[in-house]
């Protein structure tokens, strides 16, 4: 089901930047993994539910959370998580 639910995600990116979204370059710095960490975030998932959909340790996780976060230039991971949204990123 893992796979399912990434893949998922995955698609959801892919069908933005297909629809014509104004994604104001943000797309281009995010990483499919720091998009896929963001997304389950925005869904309430801890990272160690992330880390065990994705294959992926927590540390793995948060390391991709924090980047995700510094290129958005965001305070928090909830703050990254509504400029996301925002943007249309996820």
């Amino acid at each position: 089901m893992g796979r399912a639910l990434t893949a998922t995600a995955f698609l959801h990116m892919k069908l933005a930047e297909l629809g014509g979204a104004d994604l104001s370059g943000f797309l281009q710095d995010l990483t499919p993994r720091e998009t896929l960490c963001l997304t389950w975030a925005s869904l309430g998932r801890s990272m160690k539910d992330t880390a065990a959909l994705l294959g992926i340790t927590e540390r793995t996780v948060r390391f991709y959370l924090d980047e995700a976060k510094e290129k958005l230039g965001a305070r928090d991971i909830k703050h990254a998580i509504r400029i996301a949204v925002e943007n249309g990123l996820i």
